[in-house]
């Protein structure tokens, strides 16, 4: 399987010394060029790619605003920045880049770049969990990976806020904005979106470690979770108090949801979106017990 490949540079000598530098690669089929950032989106419409070599400083549009629309329009796509300057490394990580290449490009440097992506994607190949990822939102806020076996580790605060958002949404999509509004408020927009994207990282990967490969979604600037993957406390509680308001529940349904009832909704989790919601769980199990 050979590497699907998009060059954008807009120095034209910069651009054919890296065409080169790919087509000695035998990973590498290159399928563009182009010198210019506008036309990229158009040629996405047309060609299927894997992979993106993308310069950063480039006219109208920069390299790291392509790569963010490119992503969230075609997630699939790998992206390695290939600039002259190392000042923008943080931000390359922060929209999701799988690489980093410094100008001048050696050989060796580009393949061992493209070990890393195979290596990545036989990472993603491998046979995804059977078990759905068991979510606990009452007695705070824990997430299992297969058979309950371990708790899944957050690399950040923030990126357990952000599932526990989408898993309090019930798989409704989100709106980048409505994300960041929710989760950074006060912050300057552009900073939030930076820590939007590195969080996002951070999410799938941790999900990747334990066999969960499409729980967390990302497409056209909206953020959900796919809830049929997903054994949540609160949504199977929500099951029977909806049964209950039709018929009384089995002495063997109400014994489960005492069960599942740890405690309050997210305790101990500041969360500012909450709205109340932990006194309304309190209530609502309240009147079902």
């Amino acid at each position: 399987m050979k590497l699907r490949t998009l060059i954008v540079d807009d120095e034209v000598r910069a651009l054919q010394r890296i065409e080169k530098l790919c087509q000695k690669c035998g990973d590498i089929e290159v399928v563009g060029c182009l010198s210019k950032a506008t036309e990229v989106m158009d040629f996405l419409a047309n060609h299927t790619i894997d992979l993106a070599l993308l310069d950063i400083e480039m006219p109208r549009i920069n390299g790291l605003e392509l790569a963010e629309a490119m992503m969230d329009t075609y997630p699939s796509i790998d992206v390695v920045f290939v600039t002259a300057y190392d000042k923008y490394a943080i931000e390359a990580f922060q929209v999701n880049a799988i690489g980093y290449l410094l100008k001048p490009i050696e050989q060796h440097d580009l393949e061992q770049q493209i070990e890393r992506i195979f290596k990545k994607k036989q990472y993603r190949l491998e046979p995804e969990s059977q078990s759905k990822m068991v979510v606990q939102c009452f007695g705070g806020f824990i997430c299992y990976g297969p058979n309950k076996a371990q708790r899944i580790k957050w690399r950040t605060a923030k990126a357990e806020e952000l599932f526990a958002l989408l898993v309090h949404h019930r798989g409704l999509p989100l709106s980048k904005d409505r994300v960041i509004e929710l989760l950074w408020t006060g912050i300057a927009y552009d900073k939030a979106s930076k820590y939007l994207h590195a969080i996002s990282y951070y999410i799938r990967e941790a999900l990747f470690e334990y066999g969960y490969k499409n729980i967390f979604l990302r497409s056209n600037g909206m953020y959900a979770i796919d809830r049929d993957q997903l054994e949540v406390d609160v949504y199977r509680i929500e099951e029977w108090i909806q049964q209950a308001s039709m018929q009384p529940l089995t002495e063997s349904q109400m014994l489960q949801m005492l069960a599942l009832n740890q405690g309050d909704y997210f305790e101990g989790k500041d969360y500012g979106w909450l709205n109340g919601q932990d006194v309304y769980w309190g209530n609502q199990l309240d009147e079902i017990g």
